[in-house]
């Protein structure tokens, strides 16, 4: 009797949690990023898609590990806006790769280390990260010669529904429209 009882209240939680999540994905506007297929692997490879960040706010850049300019900037950016906004709980930070060739999950594991910051950092192929980049409206082209990737300079934010909410394009762009609208 208790184990079927038991087997009753887990399948009607599954099914609960099963539409729960079905109605959260229904209500994504049709110009999400969440509603867009690609498979990421994280810097601890795991497989994951944007999705994953579902209801929460979004710091995304695009960068590489082996770039000596522009990303590091870019990482000290992000480290002041997640002092600007308290580090809260229900802000993300991801960094995506431009670099599908040299950066795999255990090289992003070990820049994260070394730029000492708790964020989630992604390796794609060469189609998602392609895919992504024109959603971000992020330009890039690698050099065929010297195997830098020459980019513009955003940081963007999802909203919750992984809409884009507010993006600062260059290296100088101020950082207070993005913590405002977290903020409000």
């Amino acid at each position: 009797m208790w184990k079927y009882l038991v087997a009753v209240i887990i399948f009607s939680i599954s099914r609960i949690s099963t539409c729960a999540e079905a109605k959260l994905e229904a209500a994504l506007p049709a110009k999400s990023l969440y509603n867009v297929s690609m498979q990421w692997t994280d810097d601890q490879e795991r497989k994951v898609e944007l999705k994953k960040w579902q209801g929460r706010f979004v710091v995304i850049v695009m960068a590489y590990t082996s770039c000596g300019s522009t990303c590091p900037v870019t990482i000290e950016r992000l480290k002041k806006i997640a002092a600007a906004i308290d580090d809260r709980s229900d802000v993300s930070f991801v960094i995506v790769s431009f670099d599908s060739a040299q950066d795999s999950p255990k090289q992003l594991a070990k820049y994260k280390v070394q730029k000492q910051v708790p964020w989630d950092f992604l390796a794609g192929n060469e189609k998602e990260i392609r895919t992504l980049s024109l959603l971000l409206d992020i330009a890039y082209e690698k050099n065929p010669i010297s195997g830098e990737i020459n980019h513009s300079n955003k940081i963007v934010l999802l909203d919750k529904q992984g809409m884009l909410a507010v993006t600062l394009d260059g290296l100088n762009a101020d950082i207070e429209p993005l913590v405002d609208f977290i903020k409000k």
